[in-house]
């Protein structure tokens, strides 16, 4: 017996927390020094709409200015930076009653080339939490201010 198939339905997308975070960082991390004012505009509109009110950083409050402004002092060191995801998970968190939660969990690397053109490298792991499409805390692991390294090719 042939039976006809349905034509399939195409649903439209729905971001997911996974696809905002890492829609985030390639954005914000992912740089250049000759950026115009237009656009640190708008990584800066981007940043202030990301974070919750309450949204923490290692277990600190941090208001989205903070960011901004250690994104800047990257980009009097480096030139260029290059953000990439290497792994990344990410579901839905029911911390109790009434109170879920979606977690997005990275592996990360940022290359960046300095004012020389010398290579580094940041590597690190961000554990987040996100609640109506935005951030409310990140734990990272990996050193921001320390831990680059020079790459030798």
């Amino acid at each position: 017996m042939t039976t006809t198939s349905t034509n399939p339905v195409v649903l439209p997308h729905v971001p997911t927390p996974l696809d905002g975070v890492m829609s985030f960082y390639e954005g914000v991390f992912t740089a250049s020094a000759d950026e115009t004012p237009a656009h640190k505009a708008a990584i800066k509109a981007l940043i202030e709409q990301s974070f919750t009110s309450g949204y923490t950083f290692n277990g600190k409050p941090m208001q989205p200015d903070a960011l901004f402004a250690w994104r800047e002092s990257l980009m009097t060191r480096f030139s260029q930076m290059v953000f990439a995801v290497h792994d990344a998970l990410s579901g839905p968190v029911s911390m109790g009653p009434g109170l879920d939660i979606s977690a997005v969990a990275m592996r990360w690397v940022v290359d960046a080339l300095d004012t020389a053109s010398v290579h580094w490298r940041l590597q690190g792991m961000s554990l987040l939490s996100t609640e109506g499409g935005q951030a409310a805390s990140n734990v990272q692991l990996g050193d921001a201010e320390n831990g680059w390294f020079k790459v030798t090719d």
